[in-house]
Order: structure tokens, then sequence, then C-alpha cells
């Protein structure tokens, strides 16, 4: 809001002239006349009904601060227009014609990876499957070709490598790709002077100069056809430090500001990004560490379900509403330290 802004003017003029809001600041960006309707629409970014809820959301946020109204009624309006948003985005439109025929699934051997493959493939997009481990992969492979009948590509390659994406970019053969997943991480457990430097080093090009890579590579084509979306897998450790996995977190918490800052520079060229935030998620990997369920915890499908869901809605997902409440604790209400502190004691029995 500009410093030119007058809230007990605003009230007045809104009382007397009978619109919803009026901000009589001409340079400021929430200036809502009731005749600039459709002005508005198109500047939140939507259009008919979808583009009409945007904007009765964003009115009344700012009513929930300028006007006298029972302050509950008006969030518990809010929240359920979103839930309407949220419901019609891509409605009666299939993933493949929003975004485009082919999905590319990193990290897709088993767990979330196998999970996104499947969900895809049960919403029509063919699909190139990426992953270490072959024989585990083709084994998800032949069971999406046996019960969705899409067509599945599958590369054995160390994500590690520089020039995997390069062999990515050969198995699409111009195909029209529509989704890009990358959901491969790894993950260096112990303390950081305890970790060797080589599997320091494979975190970062996993995690770090992976994304990169195939964000760079595969994006020119998305915005060339003036759509597509990018989904990459973070995690609630992006969040805040975690001793016993610093390296991992950190990586994470690069993977949320760089799919904030590709959201922001892309999706007025018809890209979705989202960064999904995820909390704890009942795989395979997650199992080899630990047999008790953590707080929040999702199955796989269901995360995937949630993360896809919310193509469009903003840059960042965290799926799950413990894990939201959890992640707005930890980020926003408790102190750094008291956080940190928390984690520490929860992941000591990874070290």
């Amino acid at each position: 809001m500009g410093l030119d802004y007058n809230p007990r003017m605003a009230w007045q003029r809104r009382r007397e002239s009978g619109n919803v809001f009026v901000n009589y600041s001409p340079n400021s960006p929430t200036c809502l006349y009731t005749d600039n309707l459709d002005r508005e629409v198109e500047r939140l970014g939507g259009s008919g009904h979808v583009g009409l809820i945007r904007m009765l959301i964003f009115r009344l946020i700012l009513l929930c601060r300028f006007t006298p109204l029972p302050i509950e009624r008006l969030c518990l309006v809010v929240i359920g227009l979103d839930v309407m948003l949220a419901g019609m985005i891509g409605a009666g439109q299939s993933f493949a014609s929003r975004y485009g025929a082919w999905a590319v699934v990193a990290g897709a051997s088993e767990g979330l990876g196998a999970a996104f493959a499947v969900d895809l493939a049960g919403r029509g997009m063919n699909l190139v499957l990426i992953a270490r481990r072959g024989e585990v992969m083709e084994e998800v492979a032949e069971k999406i070709r046996a019960e969705q009948g899409v067509e599945v590509r599958c590369l054995a390659r160390d994500l590690a490598d520089p020039d995997t994406v390069g062999a990515v970019s050969e198995a699409l053969d111009g195909q029209d790709l529509g989704v890009l997943v990358y959901n491969a991480a790894s993950v260096p457990l112990g303390g950081f002077l305890d970790v060797g430097f080589e599997e320091i080093e494979r975190a970062v090009a996993v995690n770090v100069r992976g994304p990169l890579a195939f964000a760079h590579a595969l994006l020119p084509g998305m915005c060339g056809r003036g759509r597509g979306a990018v989904v990459l897998m973070s995690s609630l450790a992006g969040l805040q430090g975690m001793p016993g996995i610093a390296t991992y977190a950190a990586s994470k918490a690069f993977n949320i500001i760089l799919g904030e800052g590709l959201w922001g520079e892309l999706r007025e060229q018809g890209i979705d990004v989202s960064v999904c935030c995820s909390g704890a998620v009942r795989t395979p990997g997650y199992t080899r560490f630990s047999d008790e369920d953590a707080p929040g915890m999702l199955s796989p499908e269901e995360m995937v379900r949630q993360t896809l869901d919310a193509l469009g809605r903003g840059p960042r997902f965290v799926p799950g509403r413990t894990n939201r409440f959890m992640a707005q604790l930890m980020g926003r209400l408790l102190p750094r330290k008291t956080a940190i502190g928390i984690i520490a004691r929860n992941t000591q029995r990874l070290s």
C-alpha cells in the first residue's frame, strides 16, 4: 500500500459510493473501481469465472484490513473462494491439452518419482523416465504401459552426469513436452565434517546442478509453444537449517528460491512453475531409515495428487494441512534458533 493511502478517507468514500473498495490513489496497484472489473481480472492473470474469483479473493483480503466487519467471517469467505478457485483452475481441460502431450520425470524408479509417473500417465500424458536403476524403472514403465496405454521411454542415466540432460532431449525427439518434474535427490547423512566431500559434490550435482540444467535445456521449447509446467521437488527441510543433513537442506532451499524466481519470470509466457515443499512421505527411501510415521505423513500418491492439482496456483506449495501448519510454525512463528534446535533433535537419529 502506498504512503499516499488514507484508510479513513477510503472507508468514508467507500460508504458514500457503495463500491466494495475504492482506493483513490491513482498510482497504487490496489486501485479497484467497480467499472474497472475487466482490467482487474486481466491484471490478476485470469479470465472468466476463475479471474472473477481471483479478483474477489483480492478484494476480500483488502476488506479484512480496511473494514470493521468481523474478521472471522471475511476469512472464511476468502478460504471458501480459494477452495473454489483450486477446483476451477484447469477444470474440464486435460493435462495434455493444458500443457502438452509429454512429461519428463527425473528420479522415477520408486517412491515419489514412480507415483508422479503413474499419476501423469493417468492424466493422459506420455512419459520419459530417468533414473539410475534401469531394471526397477522398467518395471514401473511396464505397469504404466499395461494399465494406462500411454507411451513410456526409459533412460537409465545418472542424474549427477552433466550429459544426462542431452540424452533426455534426444529421447524427446522434438515431442511436445508439457511437464517437467525434477524429483531426484541425493542426501548426505551425518555431520557436515563427517561426510566425505565426494558425497557433498554428488548432492550438489544432483540437487542443484540437475534442476538448473534440466530447466535451462527444456524450458525454451515450452516458452516457444507458450505452455508448460515445471515441478521442482523441494522439502520442508529447505525452510531452515537442518543439522545432520545440512547440505541436503541447503540444496532444497536453493530449489525453493530457483522455482520462485522461474515462476516470476515465466508465468507471463504461459508456464506454470511450482515448488513442492514436501513433508515426510511414506516412500521406500523413508522406510529404510525409520519404521515410524512422522506427523502429517502422506502417501506418495496423495502427495503427488495434491502437488499436480496445485499447478497454476502459485510458486510454492506445501501438501497436507499438518505440513502447512508446521511450515508456518517453523518458518514464521518460532525464533530461528528455536526452530533449528527442534529440527536438530529430530534429525539426530539420521546422523
